[in-house]
């Protein structure tokens, strides 16, 4: 009689020892959904928002440059890899590509979604052959080419320009080329031989220059504010004479003869003439 009322007794603690189990099993699982599911909520909530569309700051026939933003990541090829720099190089003439961009994973958040795309083709290849450049004329220190719709000239240690004329130094020879510019759609052309033009006598001041015509003009560069830009031009034979140099001439100075200019800064081109008869000890 006591052995079945002890097994009796095994029996309701067993059954009482497994409903507590269950129960503490059911809440830990319980636990832990609400767990995931409340990482996944704060893992929605720190996500940045996507960016804007990416910016094109300049295109030509093999590179893209997008505008950068801070923290940004790119992509050309429809988020299969994403790259920090926003210059995409070594691309195709006349081929469209997709870009997106978004923000980079940091320490603390995950990579926004992607922006919406920007769709953007690379320009063609100019085809056009550019030719040597032909003169038109050379009057004096200025150049003029022959003019080709939609080229684009320069000389030697100058800059591009849409001009064909050119105003240079005197009695020099200068090498210029000339190519097809770039356009909406198609990059610019390659650069032509040169071909080699000297100038001759300066006949037109350069913007900036001083024209050098007198004896006074000449002395007078003694009291010019010193300055390495400064573009003294001869633009006439200056021939001084006895007279100038006697006691009542301009240049006496007390019978020592031009006084010489003790520091000169600039320029000064001869022009292709001369001074001449001056006296000074």
């Amino acid at each position: 009689m006591k052995s079945r009322l002890l097994i009796k007794i095994l029996v309701i603690c067993l059954i009482m020892c497994f409903t507590q189990a269950t129960c503490f099993a059911n809440e830990s699982i319980t636990l832990n959904k609400n767990s995931i599911q409340n990482n996944a909520v704060n893992e929605e909530s720190t996500m940045p928002a996507a960016p804007v569309k990416p910016e094109v700051k300049s295109v030509t026939s093999n590179k893209i440059v997008l505008v950068a933003i801070d923290g940004c990541e790119y992509s050309i090829d429809d988020g299969a890899s994403w790259q920090a720099s926003y210059i995409f190089d070594n691309l195709k003439p006349d081929t469209t590509y997709s870009i997106y961009q978004r923000y980079a994973e940091t320490d603390s958040t995950p990579a926004s979604a992607p922006s919406e795309k920007l769709v953007i083709k690379t320009k063609a290849v100019s085809s056009t052959e550019p030719e040597v450049p032909k003169v038109k004329s050379v009057e004096g220190n200025v150049i003029t080419l022959e003019s080709i719709d939609g080229y684009e000239y320069k000389y030697e240690g100058g800059e591009w320009q849409d001009s064909c004329i050119f105003t240079l130094d005197s009695f020099t020879t200068y090498e210029f080329t000339q190519r097809a510019k770039e356009t909406d759609t198609i990059d610019v052309g390659e650069i032509s031989n040169p071909i080699k033009i000297r100038t001759g006598r300066i006949t037109v001041l350069p913007e900036g220059s001083v024209g050098i015509y007198t004896k006074a003009d000449l002395n007078g560069i003694r009291n010019k504010p010193y300055s390495s830009d400064v573009y003294y031009i001869l633009m006439n034979d200056i021939k001084f004479i006895d007279a100038d140099f006697m006691a009542d001439g301009n240049f006496y100075n007390g019978g020592k003869g031009w006084e010489p200019i003790p520091s000169f800064h600039g320029k000064f081109d001869g022009n292709g003439y001369s001074i001449s008869g001056l006296k000074c000890e």
